[in-house]
């Protein structure tokens, strides 16, 4: 399995620790119109869709529980990433010529990051996002650019002095106010 599968499988695996301290399914999140189980739910389903979109095949999900449909799902991609052709091979994305090691890579895993973040908000827990972690939701952010916004991705970045933590400035340019 490639490097960067592993990563994106370890970022699954924080938001699973989150995931495991879950209390309420109905509280709200930073995200407007989703609670903890719709944010959980577009996490599954946009990987999942980007994963048969790019020939994987998933079972079926049979699981309605959140947090169970989360650890369903997390063994079914496990082998899918293990894949090196198919996670390897070139494909034009939004942005040109990508492979689906890179789409999961740069915005699902951005997305698990961020949605770890907003989920453990939404329980009053930490999220423990590492100072490495947020250098790479930096990063994806400019790659994406204007786009991110434009396309609604995000909510547009917050006033945030310079000096702030880390934590502050990068969530910030994702419209979320951290700390």
């Amino acid at each position: 399995m490639r490097t960067d599968m592993h990563q994106f499988l370890a970022d699954a695996d924080r938001l699973g620790a989150v995931i495991e301290s879950v209390s309420d399914w109905s509280a709200p999140t930073p995200c407007d119109e989703w609670d903890a189980a719709a944010l959980l739910d577009h996490i599954i389903s946009s990987q999942r869709d980007v994963l048969i979109g790019r020939g994987a095949n998933l079972p079926e999900e049979t699981v309605t529980d959140p947090a169970a449909r989360w650890l369903a799902h997390r063994a079914a991609i496990e082998p899918i990433l293990a894949d090196d052709e198919l996670v390897g091979a070139v494909y034009q994305g939004y942005f040109g010529p990508t492979t689906l090691a890179d789409t999961l890579t740069r915005f699902y895993g951005f997305d698990l990051l961020v949605h770890r973040w907003d989920l453990a908000v939404s329980q009053g827990l930490d999220a423990g996002l590492t100072e490495s972690e947020l250098a790479r939701v930096d990063e994806s952010i400019d790659g994406f650019g204007s786009t991110m916004y434009e396309m609604g991705i995000s909510k547009p970045p917050l006033p945030t002095p310079a000096d702030s933590p880390a934590a502050v400035r990068v969530l910030a340019r994702v419209g979320r106010a951290a700390g």
